[in-house]
């Protein structure tokens, strides 16, 4: 048995056993049967007096002895089982799903099982892994195209196959007119236009009911998305004189600087399709050359009949652009943006704009500007603050700050280190409930064995994977203290990742144990110590970086708990190999070995190694190129790509918790250092 095991026998209670064969009394004959059946009334008329007298006594025991008995008899069965390390089958029955059931279901969907399959579904149609099943047979069914079938069990969900494969299965069963009315709803929300849905949006496209216009809105969705088999798709709906237009718009978006040598077609037809290419492009252009772009549109004649969405479109784009890089004419095209088409983000780049400079009276003036509830929000209520002390209103500024200061959050944090007070960090456990665990013990223990096999690199869907599955389908199941209950399950097993994802979700936020895990503590604490790093500053990168996960990849290659890429790696260690690299203990020291030569670059500022881990160095010396010295909460409020903004923000306040759980004194000075320029 293991720590996670829910129900069991307590030791010292002896379960029954059923009599051997050898002490068994041989059969009755015939003539025997007849002489016990003659003696059978007198015994059952003792036998039913003493089942109602020890319902009786087991009553009276439930509601009287009980409440004072099973806690005792708990907390010794919790003691003495939770140095056992081999899960075992509980004795109480699964109440929800036979996960068995499933797996041999899911893993062999055939007309043989219809049957069984059926039954699953409908037994557990609102559960992850019967609505799972269900879209299996489905896909099944419709490889076969029987489609009176795919209908009968068919219910709406959001798998892409599923849902064109039910127009499909409409259209074959006299249904056309009911298919044709839904595809439209498919085709708005992005389906592929390849693989299941390309029969029915074929077809829909040589009805009354399509439009050409349709075409050219979805194609700008693809373009965006860089989406190729979509963008392939659409082109062929096309009349062929619009086709060569497809291939113009996507050579002008990777050479947006062509655009002013391009000569767009004019005719009753194309006219909307050129503004579209034309604007697209422009826009394409602003985010690459800010200034060149602007310059061209400074020359249009603008005999081109733009639309106000796309001219105020094109506004938005170039004040966010000139914003970024801090031009000074980003405050004449601010104002060339029309209330109604302002953005939270178009007003948040104003309030940075005026950050940039340092132009309190304008922060003041742009927040009042916003929503009620953008001015709510902290992000502004503390630069609110900030600006309010700048301009000689220290007492109002207090009572802002002192608001924010008794959250456990970014602004929070910055709130208390303006009014020169502690951060507000604080650990709360919460009672547990084992009790609402024990109907799913059988689901329990089949996680814990794919957990504990989640290397297993066997054929099929990792372990690790299915262990996920089957626990989204358990938290779907439990209440938030059933959920809360299995997180400190999880934290036991030392799945420490999976414990902070469900923890994140319910109201139990101030378990910092469960919410900030210190996987690898002795190796992570040591490595830090030998290379001078806070540990607190190395758990806030691998927090965010992979969540603790040791064999999780990032888009960018990155690998493991620290995640650097290979070639990175390979910098320290020539000879690493993925696989290796994998290994907490050589992540772990190659990481470090890294941070620590970010440390000597940039001279010990965390912020600034931060910044250069996430976005590189070169990026981050960019960035460091300023007239002076820049406060470090105006430095990460405006760093024009919001994934390093968030990230920095991230790495402070992660920092200082756990700083708090290593028994260290939280202290943001080192991160409130100005940034010097470069």
């Amino acid at each position: 048995m293991t720590a996670h095991s829910i129900a069991m026998t307590p030791k010292g209670i002896a379960k029954p056993r059923s009599p051997s064969k050898q002490n068994q009394k041989p059969k009755l004959k015939s003539n025997q049967k007849q002489k016990k059946q003659i003696k059978k009334p007198r015994h059952y008329l003792f036998l039913c007096l003493l089942a109602i007298l020890t319902g009786i006594s087991l009553f009276l025991a439930h509601y009287f002895i009980q409440p004072y008995v099973q806690p005792v008899i708990y907390k010794v069965m919790r003691a003495y089982y939770s140095h056992i390390t081999t899960p075992s089958r509980s004795i109480v029955k699964n109440q929800s799903i036979d996960y068995d059931e499933y797996q041999q279901l899911s893993a062999s969907v055939s007309w043989d099982n219809q049957s069984r399959i059926r039954a699953f579904i409908n037994e557990n149609a609102s559960s992850p892994l019967g609505i799972s099943l269900r879209n299996r047979w489905l896909l099944f069914v419709a490889e076969h195209q029987d489609w009176k079938d795919f209908l009968i069990d068919y219910r709406p969900t959001n798998q892409e196959a599923v849902e064109c494969y039910h127009l499909t299965a409409l259209d074959n069963t006299d249904e056309s007119a009911l298919a044709l009315s839904g595809v439209k709803r498919l085709w708005q929300a992005g389906y592929k236009m390849t693989g299941p849905c390309e029969v029915i949006f074929s077809k829909w496209s040589q009805s009354d009911d399509f439009q050409i216009s349709y075409v050219w809105e979805r194609l700008n969705s693809a373009i965006d998305q860089n989406d190729q088999a979509s963008i392939i798709g659409l082109k062929a709906l096309l009349p062929i004189q619009q086709q060569p237009l497809v291939t113009m718009w996507l050579n002008l978006r990777e050479t947006p600087e062509n655009l002013p040598k391009t000569t767009l077609p004019h005719n009753a037809i194309t006219d909307s399709v050129s503004r579209r290419i034309f604007m697209d492009v422009l826009n394409q252009w602003v985010s690459v050359d800010v200034e060149q772009a602007i310059a061209y549109w400074n020359q249009l004649p603008f005999k081109i009949p733009f639309d106000e969405p796309s001219l105020q479109n094109f506004y938005l784009t170039a004040s966010l652009h000139l914003a970024l890089s801090g031009d000074a004419k980003a405050e004449q095209w601010f104002a060339k943006i029309l209330p109604q088409y302002s953005t939270s983000e178009s007003r948040a780049w104003q309030v940075r704009f005026a950050l940039i400079h340092q132009d309190w009276f304008s922060v003041l003036t742009r927040i009042a500007a916003m929503p009620e509830v953008e001015q709510q929000e902290n992000s502004w209520q503390y630069w609110k603050a900030r600006a309010l002390a700048a301009t000689q209103q220290p007492n109002t500024a207090k009572i802002v700050y002192q608001h924010l200061a008794t959250q456990r959050q970014y602004y929070g944090f910055l709130s208390a280190y303006q009014l020169h007070q502690a951060l507000n960090i604080q650990q709360q456990d919460y009672p547990q409930d084992f009790s609402l665990l024990r109907p799913y013990q059988q689901q329990i223990d089949q996680i814990y064995q794919l957990y504990q096999n989640r290397n297993n690199n066997a054929q099929g869907r990792p372990p690790l994977f299915q262990a996920l599955l089957l626990t989204q389908d358990l938290l779907n199941q439990l209440n938030p203290l059933g959920q809360y209950t299995l997180a400190h399950l999880f934290h036991d097993w030392q799945w420490d990742s999976e414990a902070m994802v469900i923890v994140n979700r319910i109201p139990y936020q101030n378990d910092l144990v469960l919410r900030f895990p210190m996987p690898h503590r002795q190796l992570i604490i040591t490595q830090a110590r030998t290379f001078q790093i806070d540990p607190a500053f190395v758990y806030a990168l691998a927090r965010q970086e992979s969540n603790f996960h040791n064999d999780v990849a990032s888009q960018a290659g990155g690998i493991g708990l620290l995640q650097l890429t290979l070639a990175t790696a390979q910098q320290f260690e020539p000879n690493i190999t993925e696989k290796a690299l994998s290994i907490p203990k050589n992540n772990i020291s190659i990481s470090l070995r890294y941070l620590k030569r970010l440390m000597r670059q940039f001279e010990g500022h965390p912020l600034l190694v931060a910044s250069a881990y996430n976005a590189g160095p070169q990026q981050t010396r960019r960035w460091q190129v300023v007239p002076s010295a820049i406060p470090a909460d105006i430095w990460i409020e405006t760093r024009p790509w919001g994934e390093t903004r968030n990230y920095l923000k991230n790495t402070l306040a992660y920092s200082v918790v756990y700083q708090y759980l290593l028994n260290e004194k939280p202290d943001l000075s080192a991160f409130m250092q100005p940034i010097e320029p470069y």
